[in-house]
């Protein structure tokens, strides 16, 4: 131990590393890139950088920082840790760091070291969820993938329920002029009523403010709806976009030919 009057400050060994030799250690990653890029030509017959698919500066300096961040993580989560253990953590930190930008076909073995769990910053592990989930979910991943279910989404077309009922709305208002706040709320009292339960919904509407329903009205409402019903499934029914296309190309090319 150097002596308490000594008023120079002190250059020697402490017995552990110090904070300077930490950064030393974490900006030592950005040597690690420029090394790498004196491979000029890489297996696959390309070169390291330039084009698509090449290494660039931005992913050099990502992959530093990244190795850097990995190094100082692992200097908190270790502190608990022997020595053997501390080096085998930070070890795999510093290789998922790496690992995780290089694009892969086994997505597993490219993710084979990031940390798992909830507070993963890895993303692929992140979003997993354990096995168990898998039964709630089958249910719901069966109606979706059902084949019934979709045929009806070939077209491409949103079926959106708020779009449906905003459309109800604007087919008794116009969409293009000022209305008061009465109307509108007159207007959206209606489009709830037609949406849900159809233009035979206002039957009970009627009943309870006391006007009379004959039997004349009830057949107007009543056929309303059912043609707004057949023109729902005529336009399911219709063939899709990209058939048509196709059955398009065909005939002309058959026109041609003749």
């Amino acid at each position: 131990m150097h002596p308490s009057t000594c008023s120079k400050t002190w250059y020697g060994s402490s017995g552990e590393q110090s904070s300077s030799d930490n950064d030393d250690n974490i900006h030592s990653s950005v040597p690690l890139a420029s090394r790498s890029r004196k491979r000029r030509r890489l297996a696959d017959g390309k070169p390291y950088s330039g084009g698509v698919g090449r290494m660039t500066r931005v992913m050099e300096h990502k992959l530093a920082d990244n190795y850097g961040l990995a190094i100082r993580q692992c200097s908190e989560l270790a502190k608990n840790l022997d020595e053997d253990q501390a080096v085998s953590l930070m070890e795999r930190r510093c290789r998922a760091a790496l690992l995780h930008n290089i694009k892969q076909s086994d997505r597993e073995l490219r993710h084979a070291f990031c940390p798992t769990g909830p507070d993963s910053w890895c993303s692929y592990e992140k979003d997993k969820h354990v096995p168990v989930f898998l039964e709630i979910l089958s249910p719901m991943i069966d109606k979706l993938t059902n084949s019934t279910f979709l045929c009806r989404c070939l077209r491409g077309m949103t079926q959106n329920a708020n779009e449906s009922i905003n459309s109800v709305m604007w087919s008794i208002l116009s969409k293009t002029k000022y209305h008061g706040y009465q109307s509108i709320r007159g207007a959206a009292a209606l489009s709830s009523i037609f949406f849900n339960r159809g233009r035979s919904g206002l039957v009970k509407f009627f009943d309870q403010v006391g006007i009379p329903v004959t039997e004349e009205l009830l057949d107007t409402l009543i056929g309303k709806d059912y043609k707004r019903i057949e023109k729902a499934e005529k336009n399911t029914q219709k063939t899709p976009n990209y058939q048509k296309t196709e059955r398009t190309k065909t005939n002309r090319s058959s026109n041609r030919r003749r």
